[in-house]
């Protein structure tokens, strides 16, 4: 990835990848890498953006039970470093 992330960013992305391989399993390193390319021209400086993608990734899970508890529990790490970052 081109564009630099702060710390922070780089955190959540990782929870959110290691949550998403949870879920599909090894072939999530080949469907992340797939999806990071795609995205590669985005500014990873901000929520939205990361809500964007982990929807991006979501569309890989074909069970929809699955993909819902994926989106919850990232919804879930997203709504707690927005708070940490406005306090």
């Amino acid at each position: 990835m081109e564009k630099k992330m702060n710390a922070r960013m780089q955190e959540l992305l990782a929870a959110i990848h290691n949550r998403f391989i949870e879920e599909v399993g090894p072939v999530g390193d080949i469907l992340i890498a797939d999806v990071m390319t795609a995205m590669e021209k985005k500014l990873w400086n901000n929520p939205s953006t990361l809500r964007h993608y982990t929807k991006e990734l979501a569309e890989n899970i074909d069970n929809e039970v699955l993909r819902t508890r994926f989106l919850d529990d990232v919804g879930g790490l997203l709504l707690a470093s927005e708070s940490s970052i406005s306090l």
